[in-house]
């Protein structure tokens, strides 16, 4: 996974649960949509 993603989940209980991905080249960004729209698919298909 990223740095973001292993960060994360060495500071919470339960970090089975961070999804990993998109990622990104160094030094760029993501647009927030993007990043949602991820999230909700995922959520989407783990059945959440």
């Amino acid at each position: 996974g990223g740095w973001l993603a292993r960060e994360i989940k060495s500071t919470i209980p339960n970090n089975e649960r961070v999804y990993v991905g998109p990622h990104v080249a160094g030094g760029m960004t993501m647009p927030s949509e993007v990043i949602a729209l991820e999230i909700k698919n995922h959520l989407k298909a783990s059945g959440q």
